[in-house]
């Protein structure tokens, strides 16, 4: 019958490998023979995909359901293949689009992570212009396949075809007629806040006041004459903050800066512009110069778009669509008559020019002077005369003496234009005996 060895011999015998052990190998052989066994991880690869240029890390973001992109435009991401477990091999990447107007092509398609390593490529999607747009976004895939291993990421995308859009009431403006300039937005939704500059040629036209939305007014304030609180639209509501709205008609620029309160944030939804509906932000009352006529820009710039996702506010991206018109200058009708109409050679005749604003709207005033010609021998008082007058019609006049008889003589008055109006001429028979 055997018995068990008394404890201390085995502990010394325990103690006599740890010793050989450490003589031997030092204490790393000690490690190795007590270190607890691990499964190892498998040769493996995962896909990932980001928003920015592959060639510039700093620029990668991660991509979230709130990112946006325009229709009509293009998107440049980056795709990471990273390797895990020892992987070292081939992968190949493809692109999967829930629209066909949204088609996406690799700078390379064929990645190498190595061993604890990734490998990079960009992908530009590009959008068709005439892609439908909605409120939610679109789930993309980017797959990668390495003979029978295959890995997909689903990335998110809205679609949208917002505009910020400026509109004038008029393609053409009559000096000097006032008229509107609209500044709105189209197919946004949760819209918060904004940051608008409009520019304008202050050479043809002049700012004299601008109207902001009533609900980006805070409450309380005075707007159309009524008190802006939580009337219905389209005075109230009026929840917002309007941190700028200032005009300055030497840069020629109107810039409006507001934020939305507790109505969007709170107690309600932002604005909704669906589709191509369009939100106007603000109006700007303009009239055109007296003295300049021409093409007269508007342009955006300096501009911010911001909506609310939940607690996140994101900044909208945006199609720009300016504008412009044209100051024209006032229409004349000039006319000439001469007293009498029928005079011997060498004697005179009194010939009265008379120059009429011929536009519509509030009349201007024609000034300047009229010359005088004749297509027969004959001669002026004066080659020419000013203009005076009241209303819409000035007149002046000058002594004709004809000296070729028994003839007709062709005489023309031409109104020489001032800076407010078009030319225009006159002619008059007058018959010599």
């Amino acid at each position: 019958m055997q018995t068990a060895k008394p404890k201390s011999s085995r502990n010394r015998i325990i103690a006599v490998v740890i010793i050989i052990a450490l003589i031997v190998g030092g204490a790393a052989s000690y490690l190795v023979l007590f270190q607890p066994s691990r499964a190892s991880t498998p040769p493996d690869f995962g896909i990932l995909v980001y928003s920015g240029d592959a060639n510039q890390p700093n620029t990668w973001q991660a991509i979230t359901n709130t990112t946006t992109a325009l229709n009509g435009t293009s998107v440049s991401l980056v795709v990471t293949a990273n390797a895990t477990g020892g992987f070292n091999d081939f992968v190949q990447v493809s692109f999967t689009s829930p629209l066909s107007g949204v088609t996406g092509t690799f700078v390379r398609t064929t990645l190498r992570p190595q061993s604890g390593g990734s490998s990079t490529t960009g992908l530009n999607l590009t959008i068709a212009p005439d892609i439908a747009t909605r409120k939610l976004y679109y789930n993309f895939t980017v797959t990668g396949t390495s003979g029978t291993v295959s890995h997909k990421a689903v990335f998110p995308l809205r679609i949208r075809a917002s505009t910020l859009q400026v509109t004038p009431s008029v393609d053409q403006v009559l000096k000097p007629n006032s008229f509107k300039v609209g500044v709105g937005i189209s197919d946004i939704y949760s819209f918060y806040a904004f940051q608008i500059t409009l520019n304008f040629n202050s050479s043809f036209t002049q700012a004299v006041n601008d109207n902001v939305a009533p609900i980006f007014y805070p409450s309380g304030t005075i707007v159309g004459g009524q008190l802006c609180d939580n009337l219905p639209p389209p005075v109230g509501p009026c929840d917002g903050f309007l941190q700028q709205n200032s005009i300055d008609n030497t840069l020629g620029e109107v810039t409006v800066t507001a934020t939305l309160l507790g109505q969007c944030v709170v107690t309600a939804p932002c604005v909704d512009s669906p589709g191509n509906n369009v939100f106007t932000i603000f109006n700007v009352t303009f009239t055109s110069n007296s003295t300049s006529a021409g093409p007269a820009s508007f342009k955006l710039t300096n501009t911010l778009l911001t909506v609310l996702d939940g607690e996140a506010v994101s900044i909208l991206p945006f199609h720009p669509l300016n504008s412009g018109i044209t100051v024209i200058d006032r229409n004349t009708m000039t006319s000439l008559s001469c007293i009498p109409a029928t005079v011997a050679a060498n004697v005179a005749t009194t010939c009265t020019a008379t120059v009429t604003d011929a536009s519509p709207g509030t009349v201007i005033l024609p000034t300047g002077s009229v010359t005088f010609s004749s297509n027969a021998t004959g001669s002026f008082s004066t080659p020419s005369c000013t203009l005076s007058g009241t209303g819409s019609t000035a007149s002046c006049q000058v002594t004709y003496t004809p000296t070729t008889p028994l003839s007709t003589h062709t005489i023309t008055a031409i109104y020489v234009a001032d800076t407010r109006h078009i030319g225009s001429s006159g002619k008059f028979d007058l018959s010599v005996s």
